[in-house]
């Protein structure tokens, strides 16, 4: 398992692992939730919310071709990739630790989990990884995902 931490800056979280190299970032606007953005090497993809609640989340490339869709309501993840779709379940820890994992749709194997611990003034995020996952956008649409609600 690896283990990667969430840094904060002024209009980021950024995604570091243990060795201290940066996965990619989550970039905001100036007020919460406006303008979001995941930033991977000098790729942007576009974040839009839908759905009940705003909890579907879709994510773009800069062409604007779909590549991560969360459904929130089925709890399902999709990674459209090159030459097949992905799918994973997403399944919740219980609700009073804010720890959620990511699991294949197809075989239940275990790909991550997200942690959040709170102390009185913060909150630090963590994510386990499964050690040969390297999919950095799933990743990054999977720790916004959580963070939403957390952050905004």
């Amino acid at each position: 398992m690896k283990l990667l931490t969430v840094k904060r800056t002024k209009n980021s979280l950024q995604l570091i692992d243990e060795n201290e190299f940066l996965i990619g970032e989550r970039l905001s606007g100036f007020f919460a939730g406006a303008n979001e953005r995941l930033k991977i090497n000098d790729n942007i993809y576009k974040i839009k919310h839908s759905g009940f609640l705003y909890r579907n989340t879709k994510f773009f490339d800069s062409s604007g071709k779909l590549v991560v869709m969360i459904d929130f309501e089925k709890d399902r993840l999709f990674y459209y990739g090159q030459p097949y779709t992905e799918i994973y379940i997403l399944k919740s820890n219980g609700w009073s630790n804010g720890s959620q994992s990511l699991h294949n749709f197809y075989n239940d194997e275990f790909i991550m989990r997200f942690d959040c611990k709170r102390s009185f003034f913060k909150s630090r995020y963590e994510i386990q990884i499964k050690e040969d996952f390297t999919n950095s956008i799933i990743i990054l649409a999977f720790l916004q995902f959580n963070i939403k609600d957390l952050e905004d």
